[in-house]
């Protein structure tokens, strides 16, 4: 479920589109009108996230406007004096700042902005026709599972299982032949960063990726089809049947394997002790913030059901699944010495970001 906050704008005057004027704020008021469109929700994400890839998360307003692409223009509408609308509601709701240096504005990412962004990155526009082309959907489950074991195999034949953006994008033959372009390789990857298989970091100009425990464990589980070539070399195959042997591992009933970990109660048991175990941590410790620290929770529902519960291959999946749900949100931690590393391992790896808090929704919390 995709909540919104934010009111729509009017502009009480005219405003020439022209990507390096400045608009003044006092040309900006509310307007009326309450809801806000899924065409609204993906211009708020699209400006918001323009400004979470600038240096710093600051850019200045002709820039930003100059950076737009005719692509976003046409599709999202979002021309200079839209643009500029925009933004101005995101700066009323404290999703942005501001400030002006030498009569240039310039807007800043709060950390509530970052926190909605995280919320809505499903709503994040791929712009037809942009630099990265345009998100191919599968043609068959066949290539949707080897896009995946592509995308994940990539990152785990790197060094430090590790890929910048421009030598993950590259064009092989095999990305030609599932058809992963720029933008479907980096829809699929945030549907893997999503589920803990890979976390994606934001640099100056860029992004990097890098394959999670839980991607390695999962890449050793995954069918690799005749009609698709993937060349391994020696050192790789091994790590890969090492991988595989790894996943067995966690995923074989204890019983039959004296020693090895047992496996994780059933999904729904996971969701259900999750949701307990917030609901009463919020009641006893954390109810003045409104947010649960992650390991907190996983702590408790360790305690509750074992290790194989808490492992990141069965709570963080289970912790997705109830914030897609409308259970709770997750917000993520923008000063990283404010936790031990242990805490931040025992979270969850986001976008770039690392998903530290349960926040509650705005909807109770079902048992």
């Amino acid at each position: 479920m995709i909540v919104s906050y934010g009111l729509p704008w009017s502009l009480t005057s005219r405003v020439e589109d022209d990507p390096l004027k400045e608009v003044p704020s006092t040309e900006i008021r509310p307007s009326p009108t309450a809801a806000v469109s899924e065409l609204s929700l993906q211009q708020r994400g699209y400006l918001l996230h323009q400004i979470a890839q600038a240096d710093g998360q600051r850019l200045a307003q002709g820039k930003a406007n100059a950076a737009i692409p005719t692509a976003a223009r046409k599709s999202l509408g979002l021309d200079t004096a839209a643009a500029n609308r925009v933004r101005a509601e995101l700066q009323a709701e404290g999703l942005l700042g501001s400030e002006r240096v030498n009569r240039v504005l310039y807007y800043i990412l709060t950390d509530e902005g970052r926190a909605y962004l995280e919320r809505h990155r499903a709503v994040l526009p791929q712009i037809p026709g942009g630099r990265a082309g345009r998100v191919i959907p599968p043609t068959n489950e066949q290539v949707r599972l080897s896009r995946v074991a592509y995308l994940l195999l990539q990152l785990f034949k790197a060094p430090d299982y590790t890929l910048h953006a421009a030598e993950a994008n590259k064009r092989t033959s095999q990305s030609e032949k599932l058809e992963l372009n720029a933008a479907t390789a980096q829809h699929v990857r945030r549907e893997l960063a999503a589920e803990g298989l890979l976390t994606i970091t934001a640099t100056d100009r860029s992004e990097r990726y890098t394959l999670t425990p839980a991607g390695r464990l999962r890449l050793g589980t995954l069918s690799f089809y005749d009609s698709f070539r993937f060349d391994l070399r020696g050192k790789v195959l091994n790590d890969l049947l090492e991988a595989a042997r790894e996943a067995a591992k966690q995923f074989s009933p204890a019983e039959a394997t004296p020693g090895r970990p047992a496996p994780p109660p059933a999904p729904d048991e996971v969701e259900r002790t999750i949701i307990n175990a917030f609901q009463e941590l919020l009641r006893e410790r954390h109810s003045a913030s409104g947010m649960v620290p992650v390991h907190e929770a996983r702590a408790e529902v360790r305690r509750r059901l074992g290790d194989p519960a808490a492992r990141h291959d069965a709570f963080d999946p289970a912790v997705l699944r109830l914030r897609q749900a409308g259970k709770f949100r997750l917000v993520p931690i923008t000063d990283l010495s404010r936790a031990s590393a242990d805490q931040l391992q025992a979270s969850i790896p986001g976008l770039g970001e690392t998903l530290f808090f349960l926040e509650a929704a705005r909807e109770p919390v079902a048992r």
